[in-house]
């Protein structure tokens, strides 16, 4: 999801296929502690994964999404002037579209109104136009962005597995995964001029 983030198509599948894996690492859980007569120690701790909240929120999405269609149909956007990845003029608009944000940034810097964002040469160092985008899907959480929702659920099953190889004694290796690395949405949100083309920097005599 995170690679795919400012190209909403694939974003949308990733985020519907991690609905759908999301359920079934409760089921393998189920199973796996049940084989090992753990199933009163099991009850107990995934229970606790299914009496959240937002779990609940992520589970009935995915039932909408294997019996009805794809989640995530629009993105918060913001189209304009960046100083050092902060928002200083944008045009907002809620868009239901799967164009990538370096497509909305073109038609920006191609556009008549351009110079009402910047000047073509960028003679301040560090402003540069860029795209900002959210998405949000109520059905998946009403109080959290997609992927910061995401990210917590992910948490939440990586938690319960790491306790699971705890309760058996199983080793497990340190880094199998990154589940507790901090989440930060403005890391990804933003996507620059130079982002998308580095050798912007030199050509514009940032550098």
């Amino acid at each position: 999801m995170i690679a795919a983030y400012h190209h909403p198509a694939p974003f949308r599948y990733s985020a519907n296929a991690f609905l759908a894996s999301s359920k079934s690492v409760i089921e393998m859980v189920r199973l796996d502690m049940e084989k090992e007569g753990e199933n009163a120690w099991r009850n107990e701790r995934v229970g606790r994964v299914l009496a959240d909240d937002l779990f609940t929120q992520f589970n009935l999405a995915r039932n909408f999404v294997i019996h009805r269609g794809s989640l995530i149909r629009s993105s918060q956007v913001e189209v304009g002037l960046f100083s050092n990845r902060r928002l200083k003029l944008a045009l907002s608009t809620e868009l239901k579209t799967d164009e990538p944000s370096h497509v909305l940034i073109d038609r920006v810097a191609n556009s008549d109104s351009a110079s009402m964002f910047i000047h073509p040469d960028r003679p301040f160092i560090g402003e540069q136009l860029g795209v900002r985008r959210v998405y949000r899907e109520p059905q998946l959480s009403t109080e959290h962005d997609v992927l910061t929702a995401t990210d917590m659920i992910l948490s939440q099953l990586c938690n319960l597995v790491d306790d699971c190889h705890a309760r058996l004694g199983v080793p497990s290796d340190d880094g199998a995964h990154n589940c507790c690395t901090a989440h930060d949405l403005e890391q990804h949100a933003t996507l620059l001029e130079t982002d998308i083309d580095p050798s912007l920097v030199e050509q514009w005599g940032w550098d």
